[in-house]
């Protein structure tokens, strides 16, 4: 029936409405039929391990969850959910009597060429847009709902399950050696990672980051707008475990799908950006378990021919070849990153972030920001600094502990706050440097043991600058291309 169905909609008597052209569009899970103003998704009556869509009344259901979902994040794109009706005068879409035969939901259509996907192939990311991408992500997780204690969601033995089935889906379809072995070695990673961190995935849900999000967040399903605004749409409707996960497990399935390809600064800047605005640092504890995770899911849907995109930087689009690519991905989010604290001294506002926007996209580190987090906590209260840098002092000893590097972006032109972040550095055993210029080195008269840890960036020539930093990330063994 269903494959009759879709082959009598391709006529324009079937709508209420005027018709251009008829395209099909076939998924998985639906098919999407694109009627020039606006497109029809009907799903497809599969019963899968994840999905039963077998009967008319549950893909009826799952139409309306659907619409209702998806209204959170981009309300005008989904306008209802209509019956396709058997008349005397044949198929019509959203109007007859009687029971429909089929549902459908209802949308305005959008230049498919206007995805982040299709963009970044395109014309690759820029801040702006990355900008506007965190806020949309920000704002869905903000009003989402949180996870009650009583609820199954987010539980350390519910992550474990998922984990394991990616591993389980993919070792039938391996035969070579060196594919089973990494295998091997992400499986027992998994395990170890769960084991050790099982207090700080608990801690997840107690601080309310188990919500209700959108569970299958990549560029794919986001959209840049005629009015350049960024929406998010094709939420995971079927499976409600699939959507109440940690926010940061989202966050975490964006830098996958833009480091494979091959854009490891924007990866970066994304994750900074959504820290900045949620404040959520604790998800550093469990950002690695999620990536690795992630690039799993991708590596098995590339194995197992499923939707997993062909990216433009592949060379050799077969199954093996774009699984191995999501594999090494999942490989090198387990691995231990060089560490190192920074702080910047006096400098213009404008240029530590121009500075520590660059240690970022370069090098793979986290930024807090003295200006940001006193806002956070304080608003407009005066005579707040000792108190932020203390806060900042927390922050980067979480940061470092859940095993990144961190650079702490402050005017510090007190010696006590400066002494707080080298003791800091210190007791981890890590290199401790100063980001300044020669000007306001001298203005703050830093004693000969700062000065033992100082390096002084000449602002005054720009390429010389990002040299430079360059060169002293380089130092510390931060090599470019290592969180790659």
């Amino acid at each position: 029936m269903s494959e009759t169905l879709i082959d009598a909609l391709r006529h324009q008597s079937c709508y209420p409405h005027a018709v251009t052209t008829i395209e099909v569009i076939e998924s998985d899970l639906a098919w999407i039929l694109l009627t020039g103003q606006f497109a029809y998704k009907i799903k497809k009556p599969v019963d899968l391990y994840f999905l039963d869509a077998s009967s008319l009344e549950s893909r009826h259901e799952l139409c309306h969850s659907e619409f209702t979902l998806n209204q959170r994040s981009f309300s005008e794109l989904y306008i209802d959910v209509v019956g396709i009706y058997q008349t005397e005068a044949g198929i019509q879409v959203g109007q007859g009597e009687g029971q429909p035969i089929e549902y459908a939901v209802k949308m305005h259509k959008f230049d498919p060429n206007n995805t982040l996907d299709d963009i970044h192939n395109a014309e690759g990311q820029n801040h702006e847009r990355l900008e506007k991408l965190c806020q949309a992500v920000f704002d869905l997780h903000a009003k989402a709902p949180v996870s009650g204690i009583e609820m199954p969601f987010g539980e350390p033995n519910s992550l474990y399950v998922p984990a394991q089935l990616n591993f389980d889906q993919v070792r039938p379809r391996l035969t070579e050696a060196k594919d089973l072995a990494q295998l091997l070695q992400l499986e027992a990673w998994a395990h170890e990672y769960l084991k050790r961190l099982w207090p700080r995935f608990a801690e997840r849900k107690d601080l309310g980051m188990i919500r209700e999000c959108h569970g299958d967040l990549h560029l794919g399903n986001v959209v840049e707008t005629q009015s350049h605004e960024i929406r998010l749409f094709d939420c995971i409707e079927y499976r409600a475990e699939f959507r109440w996960i940690d926010v940061i497990s989202e966050i975490a399935f964006l830098t996958v799908d833009l480091e494979a390809r091959d854009d490891f600064a924007s990866a970066w800047h994304l994750l900074n950006r959504y820290l900045e605005l949620s404040g959520d640092y604790h998800a550093l504890w469990v950002y690695q378990g999620y990536q690795a995770y992630r690039a799993m899911v991708r590596a098995k849907e590339c194995l197992l021919e499923l939707n997993a995109p062909v990216l433009p930087t592949e060379s050799d689009t077969s199954p093996v070849a774009r699984y191995r690519r999501y594999a090494v991905m999942a490989e090198h989010a387990t691995t231990i990153r060089p560490r190192v604290l920074l702080i910047t001294l006096g400098l213009d506002v404008d240029i530590r972030q121009s500075l520590t926007h660059q240690l970022i996209d370069d090098f793979g580190m986290i930024r807090l920001r003295s200006d940001l987090e006193r806002q956070r906590l304080y608003g407009g209260q005066e005579n707040t600094a000792p108190k932020t840098y203390r806060h900042l002092v927390e922050l980067a000893e979480l940061s470092l502990r859940a095993g990144f590097p961190v650079v702490v972006s402050g005017g510090f032109e007190s010696p006590d706050d400066r002494e707080r972040f080298r003791r800091l550095a210190e007791s981890h055993g890590l290199l401790f440097g100063i980001l300044t210029d020669g000007e306001s080195a001298t203005q703050a008269n830093l004693d000969f043991e700062e000065l033992a840890s100082t390096h002084v960036l000449r602002l005054d020539e720009p390429e010389r600058m990002v040299r430079e930093v360059r060169d002293l990330g380089q130092s510390f063994g931060m090599h470019l291309g290592v969180h790659r």
